[in-house]
This record gives C-alpha cells, structure tokens and sequence, in this order.
C-alpha cells in the first residue's frame, strides 16, 4: 500500500473519530443544558389582601400578619419529574418569622405535595427540596409575612 493511500486511510479515520466525538461531546452538553428550568418571579406577582406591590417586591406594611399567593409559571407542562429545588428570597424590617409552603397542584386546584419552610433572618432564602409534580398541574406559594416583611422574589426549578 502507497503512503499517500495509508495517509489518506488514517486521514479519513481521523476525520470519523472527531466527527464522532464531537457529537458524542455536543449531545452531553445539551443534555446538561437541559436537566433543569429554572424560573425567577418578582414578588410583586404575589397577591394579598392589605399588602402593598412594590419595586422592592411584595411589602406587607401593616402592623399585623398578613398572607400572600405567590403564583409560579410552568414552562414544563407535560413533565411529570416535579420541581428540583424551590426558593423564596425575603427581608424583614422589624423582626419576627416569615413562613412559606410550596403547593404542587394537579389540574383541579388539589394538593399533590406541599413543602413548608421558615425564617427568622433579618434576610435570607427559604430553600425547599425537590417536591412532585404532575402533568399539567402548577405550583404556588402561601406565606404568611409578619409586619414590615418583604418577599423580594421567589424561583422554582422544574426538571426538563
């Protein structure tokens, strides 16, 4: 066999081994890329009564408790893998305790999981694990914010 045939053998078999790695490399990325959706909300989507919308978020500028929906928007409709993590970023100007539960709803309001979490910083992040999900269902918060409480925004991370 002529050097230019062998050379040209191991050129073309060169060619077919990176053509295959790089697909290989490219298909791990976007699968990557894709294991998570997260979505940040402000905290002026929650709504409630006696609370005030601000730039700021959701304030609650009263002198009493009071509790807010915080509605999220679903990107992964058909999904059934839930929420891989959730958070509601908050500040509290004078004290006291802010408490939140993360709902999954199926398509008819009903509950198909719940998580809750507290916090007593005078700010910080209430983290909530990873909770189930059904098809087409959605999520919500509910949180009770003491006086002076703010909820900043608020995120969920659905699995693709």
């Amino acid at each position: 066999m002529s050097n230019a045939r062998r050379m040209s053998l191991k050129s073309r078999a060169s060619s077919i081994i990176g053509s295959c790695l790089l697909a290989c490399l490219g298909g791990m990325t976007s699968t990557a890329a894709l294991a998570e959706n997260g979505g940040v909300h402000h905290g002026s989507m929650c709504q409630g009564a006696g609370v005030t919308l601000s730039v700021a978020g959701v304030w609650n500028n009263t002198t009493v408790a009071r509790q807010v929906f915080c509605p999220t928007v679903r990107d992964e409709v058909l999904s059934t893998h839930g929420l891989n993590k959730a958070y509601v970023f908050y500040r509290l100007q004078t004290g006291g305790t802010i408490s939140c539960t993360l709902y999954s709803l199926n398509q008819l309001g009903q509950s198909v999981a719940a998580a809750s979490r507290s916090g007593s910083a005078a700010s910080g992040t209430l983290t909530f694990p990873s909770i189930a999900g059904v098809s087409s269902g959605n999520y919500m918060f509910l949180c009770n914010m003491p006086a002076g409480a703010f909820i900043t925004s608020y995120r969920i991370d659905e699995w693709s």
